[in-house]
């Protein structure tokens, strides 16, 4: 059987003694003792009696919920239940389940004050539970909610056992013992309703900000500081593939496929020289596009990771996607009816000609050491120019060169955009100066977190510079 038990209030209720005697059991130093439990003591408290507060007074338990030194000291108090459950393991008192034959005995799962504990489904046993977790509690100043506590069975306990245990530990039976570190304990097929919970997870917490008035780099870096605060500790994602759903596995085992004895079998995507598939490459055949010219994914990988500001990585992935509002773009949908370049007005203003082929950008280009005649940079198709560029296949003096060439491409965007709005006299009178000053103040902003390191794999942090 596995007992989940629910913790009336677990931080509130610590008491401040308990807390002294397991850093003194573990062998702290006193004078670190003294400190933490200076820490622990310094709260002061008044109630509001009939709108009135009353006299000042010192709570003898409790630790702050979001101070970061309250989970360790939780988490070290606890180990005072795993250390009375291994006792009476040892005393031959409780027995706990078994993984499989000759495998490893679990007794309990504890996180924080998530706690699901196992043992043989018999009342002796539910007895020696309510033993250790009374006194458990009784020392610590815990109370355990009864309410919230449950037991699941397997399936082949019979259920007049069921009931005599249920009575023992005073606990409702369950089928489903819920969630466990915000997930799902899945005791059956799994379904699409199963993580339904982490969509309306994420859609609760994103409802609470105004998105319309973020920028598209606000908007993707709130998304991923969302995601990254859902509970995903347990679970191997590849390993989900032999959990759909036998409908699905019966529909992938009903595909014929032609049996040739001299070809290996192998994952290859059609429409590609490299044989990778990506969602893109599917919507396009599906849509009978040319998906052939790309830029390949792990290309994308490198430029998220670039130690630079969000704001330019998402620039570089707009214009790697022609989403970029160059003129072109926006004659297509309707937004203007000139496709010219508002600079040299010469040209077709597409994503290509903004940042590398009209003059005045190749004038900035030469500024940074790049040849007007160099064939690897002008004369390779868009995707091709983007892929070395961000992956330092571009011949030039700069160690750093995707970083100088992620700045360059947003500023050039940025300089534009002041041509057209009617600034053009914020735009520097000396273009390498200026970016050059960018670089640096972008590598000295990284630099604090030591993650700008050239010729290396670069980290993504985020910094945010004027």
């Amino acid at each position: 059987m596995a007992t989940k038990i629910d913790l009336e209030k677990a931080y509130d209720r610590l008491r401040w003694s308990f807390i002294y005697a397991t850093l003194s059991d573990m062998s702290f130093l006193l004078l670190l003792i003294d400190v933490i439990i200076e820490c622990v003591q310094s709260p002061r408290m008044r109630i509001l009696w009939n709108g009135e507060p009353t006299t000042q007074f010192i709570p003898s338990r409790g630790l702050r919920q979001g101070d970061p030194l309250s989970s360790y000291l939780f988490v070290m108090c606890l180990e005072k239940l795993k250390q009375a459950i291994n006792l009476e393991v040892r005393n031959h008192n409780w027995k706990p389940i078994i993984l499989c034959r000759d495998g490893t005995m679990l007794t309990n799962l504890f996180f924080a004050d998530d706690m699901v504990i196992f043992g043989e489904a018999s009342v002796e046993q539910a007895l020696v539970i309510n033993f250790v977790i009374n006194n458990f509690c009784k020392a610590y100043g815990e109370k355990v909610s009864v309410p919230k506590s449950r037991v699941f069975f397997s399936n082949n306990t019979d259920i007049s056992t069921r009931t005599e245990v249920c009575e023992a530990l005073g606990f409702e039976e369950t089928d489903d013992l819920g969630k466990y570190l915000g997930m799902p304990t899945i005791n059956g097929r799994v379904t699409r309703q199963t993580f339904a919970h982490l969509e309306d997870k994420i859609n609760k917490r994103l409802a609470g900000w105004s998105t319309k008035r973020l920028s598209l780099a606000g908007r993707a870096t709130l998304v991923q500081s969302t995601l990254t605060t859902i509970a995903n500790y347990r679970w191997k994602w590849e390993l989900f593939s032999d959990l759909l759903p036998q409908t699905i596995l019966q529909k992938i085992a009903s595909i014929s496929l032609i049996e040739d004895p001299d070809m290996e079998d192998s994952l290859y995507g059609i429409g590609t020289s490299t044989g990778k598939f990506s969602i893109k490459l599917a919507l396009g055949f599906l849509q009978s596009e040319n998906t052939t010219d790309e830029i390949e994914p792990i290309i994308w990988r490198t430029i998220w990771l670039l130690p630079i500001q969000q704001r330019v990585r998402m620039f570089l992935w707009l214009a790697g996607h022609e989403r970029i509002m160059v003129n072109v773009n926006r004659v297509k949908q309707n937004m203007g009816d000139n496709p010219l370049c508002p600079r040299c007005e010469e040209d077709e203003e597409t994503t290509d000609h903004l940042l590398r082929h009209c003059e005045i950008s190749r004038q900035v280009w030469s500024l940074l050491g790049i040849d007007s005649s160099n064939p690897t940079f002008y004369n390779s198709s868009f995707p091709e120019w983007i892929t070395k560029c961000a992956s330092n296949g571009v011949a030039t003096s700069e160690p750093n060169w995707p970083i100088f060439f992620a700045i360059t491409c947003w500023w050039l965007w940025k300089w534009r955009n002041n041509i057209v709005f009617g600034r053009e006299a914020e735009n520097p009178t000396n273009p390498k100066v200026f970016l050059h000053q960018q670089f640096d103040a972008t590598k000295k902003a990284f630099d604090r977190f030591d993650i700008f390191i050239p010729n290396s794999q670069p980290v993504s942090k985020e910094v945010y510079i004027r």
